[in-house]
């Protein structure tokens, strides 16, 4: 009897806690989705005015769209092992998977990361779509080219081919 009721409370106590844990992953992967689907649809409205125009929308409107997602709950984010913009440097638990999904491409889904201070971290891959060519492929306009320069003089995010593993999205979860 005594073993029944241990096993009952270790049983009570594992399903919230792996609810919990399902609760989680789709918050961050509704945080992903809403970052990637926003800052998609800007920047192909802002290829409607050419790609030196999308350069300032990913600057400016990618961080302010992470940050208006953000709350005291979610941070959200997205980094590089090959930085653009140096404030895009994610947080240092991250630096693993980029490793990862570089080395494992096909590996497409959100991972799910334990973290200290019972934070969790979730990571999704970026991959190159077309649109993203005109940025960072290997064949650029000069204009795309002095674009880049006068905005990111230590660009490191050019020369990517089409389905190229780019980088993640990143999420906290407290």
């Amino acid at each position: 009897m005594k073993t029944l009721v241990i096993l009952a409370l270790v049983v009570l106590i594992t399903i919230p806690e792996s609810a919990q844990s399902e609760d989680k992953l789709a918050i961050a992967q509704q945080y992903i989705g809403t970052f990637q689907k926003n800052l998609m649809k800007e920047l192909k409205q802002g290829l409607t005015h050419g790609p030196t125009h999308a350069i300032t929308i990913c600057r400016d409107r990618a961080p302010q769209i992470a940050a208006e997602l953000s709350n005291n709950r979610v941070t959200i984010g997205r980094t590089t092992a090959r930085l653009r913009n140096p404030l895009n440097d994610g947080p240092e638990w991250t630096a693993p998977y980029l490793t990862y999904f570089n080395n494992h491409p096909e590996d497409r889904k959100t991972l799910s990361i334990p973290l200290s201070d019972g934070k969790q971290g979730y990571v999704k891959p970026i991959y190159i779509q077309r649109p993203c060519l005109n940025c960072h492929g290997k064949s650029i306009t000069p204009e795309v080219a002095e674009a880049l320069q006068s905005n990111y003089p230590r660009d490191q995010a050019v020369g990517y081919d089409l389905g190229d593993f780019r980088g993640i999205f990143w999420v906290e979860i407290k």
